[in-house]
């Protein structure tokens, strides 16, 4: 799969992860159909570069430009699927190092072959967090990932997803090695704000989210004003979803966005569908995650 290919899967648009963890829920209030047509609509040109978090939720500054979406954003994905794959520039010296010196590294290639950093905060970050699911609960996502990946379901997913490119073997290598990353306590205590820092740092995007209580609908804000009704993975290259004019918010990745930050840190064929692999597989793992019995929509 090259960047800008359009796999357009066969299968229903609408799937269901039945399974999960998280506190986001679709609300029962759309039908898939509605759902559905509410993402289409909503899926508009790229208006700026940086690649930021599959959130759904508005941002709390503004409009914002329609930019590209995966878990985390492009660092937080791309740091992963590095350590997950063994990536060649990760020395032994930088591994030793720690998460920190790995999201260095990540950061300054990404950076250097042409692509912008994106990731988010919230107006209700706290403490060392950095209100993103996806970079808090990460330690999370690696033990479902060991767990589930796996599992038909996921499998499927990724056949889905990755088309002809989907391999077995790749599947297989990129869950042993988010299992040993599951076990790595290094990876579990990490300072998780670093990646905000490292974005900021090499003139990044921090969006940040409207996490405003909604006391009404959800008076222990349990979903932190997460109401999305889908996860949409989008086949479409150059397009994104429009989050703060979206009728139904709902969690966006956009397949191209993975296709290039693999194309530009691989230095193989093999490196690269590795890599590509093992993105797809913590976009399902944040997923599982955060969300619980959502729609999957194509």
């Amino acid at each position: 799969m090259n960047e800008g290919e359009i796999f357009m899967p066969t299968q229903e648009r609408v799937m269901v992860f039945a399974a999960g963890e998280g506190s986001i829920e679709p609300t029962g209030q759309y039908s898939d159909d509605e759902v559905m047509a509410a993402s289409d609509e909503a899926q508009k040109p790229i208006e700026d570069s940086a690649v930021v978090c599959m959130d759904e939720r508005g941002s709390a500054e503004g409009d914002q430009p329609v930019r590209e979406k995966v878990a985390g954003g492009n660092l937080a994905t791309g740091t992963f699927a590095a350590v997950a794959v063994d990536w060649l520039l990760l020395t032994e010296e930088v591994k030793g190092r720690g998460p920190q010196a790995v999201i260095d590294v990540v950061a300054t290639h990404l950076v250097d072959t042409g692509e912008r950093l994106g990731g988010h905060t919230s107006n209700h970050a706290s403490g060392d967090t950095t209100d993103c699911g996806a970079v808090d609960k990460s330690g999370q996502t690696t033990d479902n990932i060991d767990k589930y990946a796996t599992d038909e379901a996921w499998i499927d997913q990724a056949k889905i997803d990755l088309g002809d490119g989907f391999r077995q073997d790749h599947w297989d290598k990129s869950h042993a090695g988010f299992s040993a990353l599951a076990r790595n306590t290094k990876w579990k205590n990490w300072q998780r704000s670093y990646i905000q820092e490292a974005i900021k740092k090499h003139g990044g995007i921090v969006e940040v989210v409207d996490a405003t209580p909604d006391i009404d609908r959800d008076p222990q804000n349990v979903r932190h004003n997460h109401w999305g009704e889908a996860a949409r993975i989008n086949h479409q290259a150059g397009k994104s979803n429009d989050r703060d004019h979206a009728s139904i918010p709902t969690f966006q990745v956009d397949v191209d966005a993975l296709v290039r930050t693999a194309r530009k840190m691989a230095s193989s064929e093999d490196e690269f569908s590795l890599l590509l692999h093992a993105m797809v597989m913590f976009q399902y793992g944040t997923t599982y995650t955060l969300t619980r019995n959502m729609r999957i929509i194509r």
